[in-house]
């Protein structure tokens, strides 16, 4: 790639955000100056420090006193202090989903959307890619632990991108391949209701190129509903036998899962996979259509997903003792919770114990319900507080209006305020069969590696 002027200071604002982090480690690379700020410490931010970029924890105006460009995400607050200072000293301010749309155009991309699976489905393929020696560039929402990182910079011709429907920032990005995993209502907070949503995945699907292709997953209703409005080439995946690539004789046993794959009607070769569920199962299938058209060899795609290590806080192990297991996954829509459950149910656990910590009002407030439904297919519960990450409060809107609902449903609920007391009033309640699922895209993965730390010295 041929970089104009990489002298230049990028500021990140909010760099420890998982897609933030990925891109700054990117630019790093390219032999960018990179400085971000966040309002606190984590093992992201600690690790970017360690790398060589310079972070501060605080938003002063100062921090960007002498930047090049300041990049922020969707979740940064337009009365953000360091957004200001740029806006109004003229030093250009740039989204991250347009940076990382602009570093898309440079090679071959792929751009894995949907409500769901986002994050699994585009470790996978970049994981395959790998494997068959493609050297790909892959910037990911979540840690993958083959790299140890959320984002590489490959020499390879191939880019694989998570592309998040938050704010729309997606139809920033232009991808040469859209798989899309499914469609359903969430981030009501910027979108009116599902009808928008489905609008703006038909773009994302249609900007594709005429030498590109859409990779989408028909047992969704959602996808089914827009599919008809595409205009761009075609693939499906899924469990439906109708799917170009789709998964057959699915079987679990713990959490290895078994399937055979298929090209329409003939058949490809068997799959194992490490981990269980039938959503993963789908994910899988999304990974194999797309390294397939691009040409790796089957065997190399299925021996990558066999030795898959898997993405941190998707379905992770974080602590086995006394016949015990803690599980950290980051669960945060009704439907995510009902899949990680019943993947959970498949592992064959005696008891199952969700905990769960509930992110931002308007979702909790959106999809109470929903919550309360999928929390009950667990034997017990626990709910914290809510994590209301860049939101204010909303009266009348808590976890504990949420506890009520499951209450209403039979299942035996408890509400903890503080999540930092979860660990010790569960730990004499456990016995050995239990699974704890530890679930929530806030900081409630704390609690689950106390939790294993507990049991491990109990």
């Amino acid at each position: 790639m041929i970089i104009l002027n990489n002298k230049r200071r990028i500021h990140f604002v909010g760099i420890g955000g998982a897609g933030m982090s990925g891109l700054g480690e990117m630019l790093l690379s390219l032999g960018f100056t990179v400085t971000g700020s966040d309002r606190q410490s984590s093992s992201i931010t600690v690790r970017l420090g360690t790398l060589g970029i310079r972070i501060q924890y605080n938003h002063e105006p100062a921090l960007v006193a002498d930047a090049d460009i300041v990049v922020y995400s969707s979740a940064i607050r337009r009365d953000n202090a360091e957004l200001i200072y740029a806006k109004d000293h003229g030093i250009p301010l740039m989204k991250r989903a347009e940076m990382l749309g602009e570093f898309m155009r440079t090679k071959f991309s792929v751009g894995v959307a949907g409500t769901h699976g986002k994050t699994t489905t585009t470790s996978l393929i970049g994981h395959i890619l790998h494997e068959a020696g493609l050297n790909p560039t892959v910037v990911v929402g979540g840690t993958v632990r083959h790299f140890d990182a959320n984002a590489i910079m490959g020499i390879g011709e191939i880019m694989v991108v998570e592309a998040d429907e938050y704010d729309r920032s997606f139809l920033k990005m232009f991808p040469s391949i859209a798989v899309v995993t499914n469609i359903e209502a969430d981030h009501l907070d910027c979108y009116s209701g599902i009808e928008e949503i489905k609008k703006a995945f038909t773009q994302f699907m249609n900007s594709t190129p005429f030498y590109g292709a859409i990779v989408a997953c028909i047992d969704e209703l959602g996808v089914k509903d827009v599919l008809k409005d595409c205009v761009r080439p075609l693939i499906t995946y899924g469990i439906d036998q109708k799917a170009d690539y789709n998964a057959r004789n699915v079987t679990f046993t713990g959490s290895k899962t078994i399937f055979d794959f298929y090209h329409k009607d003939n058949f490809i070769s068997k799959v194992t996979l490490t981990v269980p569920g039938m959503h993963n199962v789908k994910n899988s299938c999304a990974a194999l259509a797309v390294t397939c058209e691009l040409g790796v060899e089957v065997s190399v795609a299925v021996s990558g997903l066999l030795n898959f290590p898997g993405v941190r806080r998707r379905f992770e192990v974080v602590g086995k003792a006394c016949g015990i297991t803690i599980v950290d996954d980051y669960a945060h829509h009704p439907s995510e919770i009902r899949a990680t459950l019943l993947a959970a149910k498949n592992c064959g656990f005696k008891r199952i114990i969700a905990v769960f910590q509930p992110h931002l009002y308007t979702r909790t407030r959106d999809f109470m319900d929903q919550f309360a439904e999928s929390l009950s297919l667990a034997d017990k519960v626990i709910v914290t507080e809510i994590y209301k990450s860049r939101e204010d409060m909303i009266p009348g809107i808590s976890a504990t209006t949420l506890v009520e609902k499951i209450v209403a449903k039979g299942c035996n609920v408890k509400y903890v305020e503080k999540k930092d007391d979860i660990a010790s009033l569960l730990l004499p309640q456990l016995s050995d069969g239990d699974g704890v699922i530890i679930m929530g895209a806030g900081d409630i993965w704390e609690t689950g590696r106390q939790l294993a730390a507990e049991i491990k010295n109990a």
